[in-house]
């Protein structure tokens, strides 16, 4: 697939520049937030202008909103169809279940909190759903705004969430490139930030 190599940063968010899978209803709030209203079920919204190759920062901020739901904050890169091809040839192949996502390359890393006694971050590997770190000592809380850092260097993935390392990783045979998506279900996502640099 073709790729860029583009810088990204947005604080003002346009609904064309995003492609949805699933029930997600997408609409743009106040200061130019994007907001993501999945509460019927799973959803993942691919940034539609740019791919991205190599080494990537990615930083999103983020905030689980009302009416209560899962807190489901999740993040894919690098993500490719299984013949190399850009997944957005084949969107509407895919109905925003989770374990479609499993099928072809690409990272996701999972934060959730969907009660006060439950939450955790996981990054998973895929295909395969293949899990490359876990950890069950945090919880995304509804109301509670997220900086999420996600770091991708010559195979070694490292996550921050509001500075904390929740996750490092090394990669023996790392992506290289591909798409960038939000994921979420049963939950309403506001989003006002996305940084990507190389």
């Amino acid at each position: 697939m073709n790729v860029s190599e583009r810088s990204l940063q947005l604080d003002a968010f346009r609904v064309e520049d995003w492609v949805p899978e699933g029930p997600a209803v997408l609409s743009i709030g106040n200061d130019g937030r994007l907001v993501i209203d999945s509460l019927e079920g799973g959803s993942t919204i691919w940034y539609k202008p740019q791919t991205f190759t190599g080494d990537i920062n990615i930083t999103w901020e983020t905030m689980a909103v009302e009416p209560m739901g899962k807190n489901n904050l999740n993040f894919i890169f690098h993500a490719v169809n299984a013949d190399d091809s850009d997944v957005l040839t084949n969107t509407t192949e895919r109905t925003g279940h989770y374990p479609e996502y499993h099928r072809f390359p690409n990272y996701i890393v999972t934060f959730v909190g969907p009660a006060p006694d439950e939450g955790y971050t996981r990054l998973r590997r895929n295909p395969g759903f293949e899990l490359v770190s876990d950890n069950t000592g945090i919880r995304a809380e509804l109301g509670k705004r997220y900086e999420i850092n996600i770091g991708c260097r010559s195979g070694r993935i490292t996550v921050n969430i509001n500075g904390k390392t929740v996750h490092d990783y090394v990669d023996p045979k790392p992506l290289t490139a591909g798409r960038l998506g939000i994921r979420t279900w049963q939950t309403k996502l506001e989003v006002y930030k996305l940084k990507v640099s190389m």
